[in-house]
C-alpha cells in the first residue's frame, strides 16, 4: 500500500462529526503510540485535524490518531504487529492444518478494594453458541483452543459481486457510535471491519446468498485482534466471508491477493465467539467481568501444527 497524502488522511478523518469523538489523547501520546512525530503532527495540525486546546496543552481523538497513523504508515506498534502477522500468514498452508491456543490473562481493575476479586469469564470463548454468560475462573489466567472456521472454501463466481462490493470500501477506525451506521458508510465509503461486515451482509443476501453477520477475533499469531465478519451458510454449515478485510490486507501488503483470493474464505483465521445483531448490540462483550465490571484483558496466541505421522 502507497500512504495517502496528509491532506487526505486528514480530510478522511473530518468525515466523522465533532459529536463523536474523544479528546482523550495527548501529543506525547501521539508520538509514543502512534509514531506521529512533532513536525507531522504540526503539519496535521495545519491541514485541520481536530483538536481542543487544554490550557497550554493540546487534545486529541485516539481514534483520528490511529487513522492517521495507518494512512501515513508510520512506524507505529499497530505497524509492527502487522509485519509480524505477515510472518504467520504470507502463505495459507501457514494455517491449513492445526489448532490455535488462546492465552487469556487480566487483572483486577480497581487493585486496593476490600475483600478477594470476583473474576468471571465469558462462557462463549469455549462455547460460541452460549449467551453471554460468564464461569468464574480459579487464577488470572485461561488458555483454550480456538473454535475455528475451518478449512477454505470458495463461494463461487455469484460471489464475485459481492467481493466487487467490499474493493468499494475503504477501512477506517470508526467510533462505535457510528460502527453500525450504515448511511455514514454510504455517504462516505468508509467503514470499520463491522460495519463493512453489516453492509456485506445486506449485498451477499441480495445476490441470493443466506448470511448472516458474526464476530470474535481475526487470529493473528501472537496477537489476535477483536474483529467483526460475515458468515454465509454452505450445505447446512456456516463458512466465514471477509472479503473486505482480505482485501484491506492485500492492499496493506500482509496478504498476498494470489493466496488469499477474496471469493474464498479466509481459511482458519476467524473466531467466531458471537453473533452480531444488526445495528443494536455493541460489537464485543466483555472477556471478564470483575464484580460485574469489565477487568483488563489481553490476548496472545499460538498455532500448533500436528506432528508428522511416524514411518510404517
Amino acid at each position: 500500500m502507497i500512504p495517502i497524502s496528509a491532506s487526505e488522511a486528514v480530510a478522511r478523518t473530518r468525515t466523522v462529526p465533532n459529536g463523536f469523538r474523544s479528546y482523550t489523547a495527548t501529543d506525547d501520546d501521539a508520538s509514543r503510540a502512534y509514531a506521529i512525530s512533532a513536525d507531522l503532527l504540526e503539519e496535521l495540525l495545519d491541514l485541520g485535524l481536530p483538536m481542543k486546546t487544554s490550557g497550554r496543552s493540546i487534545l486529541l481523538d485516539p481514534v483520528d490518531l490511529e487513522n492517521c497513523s495507518t494512512n501515513l504508515r508510520t512506524n507505529s506498534p499497530q505497524w509492527a504487529v502487522m509485519g509480524i502477522w505477515k510472518k504467520h500468514l504470507g502463505s495459507p498452508r501457514g494455517v491449513d492444518a492445526g489448532t490455535c491456543e488462546v492465552r487469556i490473562a487480566w487483572r483486577c481493575p480497581a487493585p486496593g478494594h476490600q475483600g478477594d476479586c470476583d473474576y468471571l469469564v465469558n462462557q462463549r470463548l469455549t462455547d460460541p453458541q452460549a449467551a453471554h454468560t460468564y464461569h468464574q475462573p480459579s487464577s488470572t489466567t485461561l488458555t483454550i483452543t480456538a473454535n475455528v472456521a475451518g478449512q477454505a472454501h470458495d463461494f463461487g463466481d455469484s460471489f464475485k459481486e459481492v467481493a466487487g462490493a467490499a474493493q468499494e470500501v475503504t477501512y477506517h477506525k470508526l467510533p462505535d457510535a457510528l460502527s453500525s451506521d450504515l448511511r455514514f458508510l454510504q455517504a462516505t465509503g468508509l467503514a470499520d471491519c463491522r460495519l463493512a461486515g453489516l453492509h456485506l451482509t445486506a449485498v451477499a443476501q441480495e445476490a441470493g446468498f443466506t448470511a448472516r453477520p458474526a464476530y470474535g477475533y481475526f487470529l493473528g499469531i501472537p496477537f489476535p485482534a477483536p474483529h467483526a465478519w460475515f458468515e454465509v451458510q454452505v450445505g447446512g454449515q456456516w463458512v466465514g466471508a471477509d472479503p473486505f478485510f482480505l482485501n484491506t490486507l492485500h492492499q496493506w501488503g500482509v496478504l498476498d491477493a494470489r493466496a488469499w483470493p477474496l471469493t474464498h474464505s479466509p481459511r482458519n483465521a476467524l473466531w467466531r465467539t458471537g453473533l452480531t445483531p444488526p445495528s443494536t448490540a455493541p460489537s464485543h462483550a466483555p472477556l471478564v467481568l470483575h464484580r460485574g465490571l469489565p477487568a483488563p484483558a489481553s490476548l496472545m496466541a499460538r498455532w500448533r501444527t500436528p506432528a508428522c505421522a511416524p514411518p510404517t
